[in-house]
Formats: structure tokens, C-alpha cells, sequence
């Protein structure tokens, strides 16, 4: 599974598309009332992607974007696409999450779109896990994720060595499942092709709040993604939501990290592949950062292969 994806477009704005003169940025949004069924259907997609922490986390308003047009509106927050074709999953409709670093930033997407050299990171829908723990809180404690609308061109099929690629035909290979290694998806996207910010969905709860720092700092710097780092929260996250008796594995990887010997955490590991709870959260959480640090030097061949067999 593809980690998040980083993507920038620095091109102007269109002039002709841009708002201007909006007083308040409250004035984009419409708060979705408990009964409304685009509420619910947009709550069942994000706890779904959130994985096993979902049921532990409380849902406080659901905004929706309150354009009346979102096909014109759409071409305010058109991408390129280069950039586009990187993060379309094999499928040429589909919702996405945007993952931001608060509220404002959200609120500012929707005010002018993803253009002017803004930071856009998209992922998958069932993969929210990710956009929820990049999250930082507002001052309420509260985090936020926009929900947003992917419209991409024609999709095609080439087949062929990625080097023989033009620059505007960016091929997709670690997104698309059955694509072989000569195989990639690639789109035509031009014009008809953009992300449209749909929904803002705000969130919290006391145990989520316990794991998030952790959490938010193995996706927001790289450079402590290593497999002892990974595994030392994984465990903080069975713990905090009870999946199984963890104070044995947190023992093994404390012993790991003073005396190097794998065998323990090795064995640890493949014995926890058999417990169902504990799979669903290292599949949620866990695979995509491992698959990013997996090649790191461990000091040992046997744990690699372990934290590799547990994301196959």
C-alpha cells in the first residue's frame, strides 16, 4: 500500500475563477444536520477508514461545502496532470481524503482551491487512518480532515519501461493493484480533470487524543520511521485500545532496543500475526509505515524478514 503522497502545484490562479471578497469563511460551509443522509454516509466512510480506532472516536459536525455548481466550481481546484495522475488508485471517480495541518488550512482550500503553491496530500478514502493522525488539533482539541471529490481524464494502459514515459504521462505502478512491472495506468488529464473539497469532517475523543502525538510524528518526519520506532507505538496502540495482551511485546522490543537480540520480538511477532484484533490495526496503521522503512538497517536479517511478513 502506497504511503501518502506529497504533491505541490505552483501555476497561478485563473483569474477569472478566483472568490474574492468573502467576508467569512463560514459562509462556504453548511453544517450537515444528524438526520441528513449525506451526514451519515460521509460518517460510515470516514469511521470505516479510520479502521479499529473508528469505534472509539466521536464525530462532532460534518460540514459540506456550499457551492451550487460543483462542476464549474470544480475547475477552481484543477491540478495538472502530472500531479493528478500520481494519485488517482487505479479508478477514474472516487472519493479522497485531504489531510491538512488544521482547520484554517482546510477552510483556505475551499476559499481559493489547492493552487498558488499549497501543499496537497491525498490518499485513499479507506485510508483516513493516515489523513486523521496528520491532523493537528485546534484549540478546542478538535481535528479536522476535508473529504474532497477526484475527477480525473481518460485512463489507458501502457506497456512498456517507466524510463520511455514523457514527463506529462506519469505512470502509476505503486498505486494500481495487477499492474505488472512493465504495466502502468496513466491518464490523459487536461482540463475535465480536478479535486473538488466536498466535506469537512470534525472529530476527537480522549483515546484517540492519548495515541495521536505519537502518531502524527511517525507520519510527519521520516526520519524516525524506523522499525523499532514503529513497533514501540504499535504497541502503545494495542494497549491504549485493549486489542490483546501487549506488556509482553512491550517488554521484548524494550529488551531489543538495550541488547539487539531479535529472536524474542521476531517470535513475538509471529505469533501475533494469529490474533485477528491485532492484525486490523497493524494493517491500518502500520503497513504503509513500515513498507517505508522496512529496507532500513535493523542489525538483523531475522526481524526485517518478520515486520516484512507481517505487511504481506
Amino acid at each position: 500500500m502506497a504511503d501518502l503522497i506529497d504533491l505541490t502545484y505552483d501555476g497561478p490562479l485563473e483569474d477569472d475563477i478566483v472568490i474574492n471578497n468573502i467576508a467569512d469563511f463560514n459562509d462556504l460551509l453548511i453544517n450537515l444536520e444528524e438526520n441528513d443522509p449525506a451526514r451519515t454516509s460521509i460518517i460510515e466512510l470516514f469511521r470505516g477508514g479510520l479502521g479499529p480506532i473508528g469505534e472509539h472516536v466521536n464525530i462532532f459536525t460534518v460540514y459540506r461545502n456550499q457551492f451550487r455548481n460543483p462542476i464549474v466550481d470544480g475547475k477552481i481546484f484543477k491540478l495538472i496532470g502530472l500531479n493528478l495522475s500520481l494519485c488517482t488508485f487505479g479508478s477514474n471517480k472516487g472519493e479522497i481524503a485531504f489531510y491538512g495541518d488544521s482547520k484554517e488550512e482546510l477552510l483556505e482550500i475551499i476559499r481559493i482551491g489547492f493552487s498558488g503553491g499549497t501543499n496537497i496530500r491525498l490518499s485513499k478514502s479507506n485510508f483516513s487512518s493516515i489523513s486523521a493522525f496528520r491532523c493537528v488539533p485546534d484549540n478546542m482539541g478538535i481535528y479536522h480532515v476535508l473529504v474532497c471529490r477526484l475527477h480525473v481524464g481518460r485512463a489507458y494502459r501502457y506497456d512498456g519501461q517507466i524510463l520511455e514515459l514523457s514527463t506529462s504521462q506519469k505512470p502509476t505502478i505503486n498505486f494500481d493493484i495487477g499492474a505488472t512491472h512493465r504495466e502502468f495506468l496513466v491518464y490523459d488529464c487536461h482540463k475535465n480533470s480536478y479535486v473538488l473539497p466536498m466535506f469537512i469532517v470534525s472529530f476527537g475523543s480522549r483515546k484517540f487524543k492519548a495515541v495521536h502525538g505519537e502518531v502524527h510524528e511517525l507520519f510527519c518526519q521520516p526520519e524516525n520511521r524506523t522499525p523499532l520506532n514503529v513497533l514501540s507505538v504499535f504497541v502503545s496502540m494495542l494497549i491504549q485500545f485493549d486489542a490483546t495482551p501487549a506488556p509482553p511485546l512491550t517488554t521484548i522490543v524494550d529488551n531489543y532496543e538495550i541488547n539487539g537480540n531479535a529472536d524474542e520480538l521476531v517470535h513475538e511477532l509471529q505469533r501475533l500475526q494469529n490474533f485477528d484484533r491485532i492484525r486490523n490495526v497493524f494493517d491500518a496503521y502500520f503497513s504503509p509505515l513500515l513498507e517505508s522503512c522496512i529496507c532500513i538497517a535493523t542489525g538483523s536479517t531475522e526481524l526485517r524478514d518478520a515486520l516484512a511478513a507481517m505487511i504481506q
